[in-house]
């Protein structure tokens, strides 16, 4: 079970873990990562929590506890991550890492109360920010058809890890949702008949524009650029925090001055990044420093 999400839940109805429910610790393994709450994409650091009670079986029938063969598994396969990240990881519950985790994980979650909010006062039915990232599984669940999935990305759960990715393809492909990459959504109107919407969808290729007429449109958003630091040292700079886009699509270093310092906005500065996004538009302006 992936509780990646587990500091998003803030309905207390809802459980945390898969251990509030009676019985799950002789049936479930549960899998907690550091990259949602504490921004630790791309760094590759969780844990496991694999219970003394959970058994498997053998070809034969025989019953097994797992809890060692667990340990024996990861003791051999992996070595861990390095010392730095680890001390990360430690730093994230101290009261200080508690304290910053929690003022990250509400900012993410404010952006998408305004995202939110503005939706509906456009009279549009919204779904996210909340719950669950897993709006489309739960609509097939519950016998709703013809659902699309749009993304601008080059595949549907793309941020989504190797181990759940193929799962939630496979779920989407069984119950028929419709995935359509490499596409965003430019606007939404009302339709002819003044009761369905026209959702108007661009190649982010070709930019060629193709309308849906839907009954309902779920819109989910990345995080709000946080560019607050580089706007309060955008003046002091001797760029004006302008990237030269000829030196950087050229391989060429960027101009420099000696009296002062040059500044550049890379990451979710920009516009919502992972961090190895970020890592790597760094790269591409410090690589001829």
């Amino acid at each position: 079970y992936d509780v990646a999400y587990q500091a998003y839940i803030r309905d207390e109805s809802l459980p945390r873990s898969i251990y509030e429910i009676d019985g799950a610790r002789r049936c479930a393994i549960e899998f907690h990562s550091f990259s949602k709450n504490a921004g630790f994409t791309g760094i590759r650091c969780g844990y496991t929590a694999c219970p003394s009670e959970l058994t498997g079986r053998t070809r034969g029938g025989d019953a097994v506890e797992l809890h060692g063969l667990w340990a024996r598994r990861w003791s051999t396969k992996s070595n861990s991550v390095g010392y730095p990240v680890q001390r990360g990881a430690e730093a994230v519950y101290s009261p200080q890492g508690q304290r910053e985790t929690a003022a990250l994980v509400g900012h993410y979650l404010a952006n998408a109360d305004i995202l939110r909010e503005g939706c509906r006062a456009l009279g549009w039915t919204t779904y996210g920010g909340e719950n669950a990232p897993s709006v489309a599984e739960y609509l097939a669940g519950r016998g709703v058809t013809d659902i699309e999935l749009v993304t601008p990305d080059r595949l549907v759960a793309q941020d989504l890890a190797a181990t759940t990715g193929p799962a939630y393809l496979r779920m989407l492909y069984t119950a028929g949702v419709t995935m359509t990459p490499d596409h965003v959504l430019v606007r939404v109107e009302r339709a002819d008949d003044g009761t369905a919407l026209a959702a108007v969808l661009r190649n982010i290729h070709t930019r060629d524009e193709h309308v849906r007429t839907v009954d309902h449109v779920i819109f989910e958003h990345g995080v709000v650029p946080d560019d607050t630091l580089y706007r309060s040292l955008r003046d002091g700079s001797t760029n004006n925090g302008v990237i030269d886009i000829d030196a950087l699509t050229g391989g060429r270093s960027q101009p420099t001055d000696d009296e002062g310092y040059v500044l550049f906005r890379v990451g979710d500065a920009v516009a919502s990044r992972t961090i190895a996004a970020a890592i790597y538009e760094a790269r591409r302006l410090c690589q001829h420093l």
